[in-house]
């Protein structure tokens, strides 16, 4: 698992969940976010696994509200 916390899945507020809906609406933000976190982080998964995880965690949290 990802060693770091996402940022949306701690509370599930309407407030927060819009913050993450307009998180995911700009362009290429996500994108960067997990470039980046992939280049700080200690990992063996390669860009599209880690791409998949962290797809993943947003599909848990959009899941749970």
């Amino acid at each position: 698992m990802a060693p770091y916390k996402q940022a949306f899945s701690k509370d599930t507020s309407s407030l927060t969940y819009f913050a993450w809906k307009t998180y995911k609406a700009i362009p290429f933000i996500w994108e960067m976010k997990v470039i980046i976190d992939w280049t700080i982080t200690s990992t063996c998964l390669d860009l599209f696994q880690w791409f998949k995880l962290d797809d993943a965690y947003n599909t848990l949290y959009y899941n749970s509200v």
